[in-house]
């Protein structure tokens, strides 16, 4: 799939989250949980993971389903 295409549909679900997706990103932002740092609507690929993490020995992708 066409980089710009992923994009601008991961600016679309940012600016768009559903009401579970709003309300763990707020327990998410700013590093709340561990001092983990999280992103939103990050491309992985061909696809868009709600949420991930990444740290030197590890990956955490969460996908929210509403």
């Amino acid at each position: 799939m066409d980089v710009s295409v992923l994009k601008e549909r991961a600016r679309e679900l940012r600016n768009n989250m559903s009401d579970a997706e709003k309300k763990l990103w707020w327990h998410l932002r700013n590093d709340q949980i561990s001092g983990f740092r999280f992103l939103r609507q990050k491309i992985l690929g061909n696809y868009i993971a709600d949420f991930y993490c990444a740290k030197a020995s590890w990956r955490y992708v969460v996908l929210v389903h509403y």
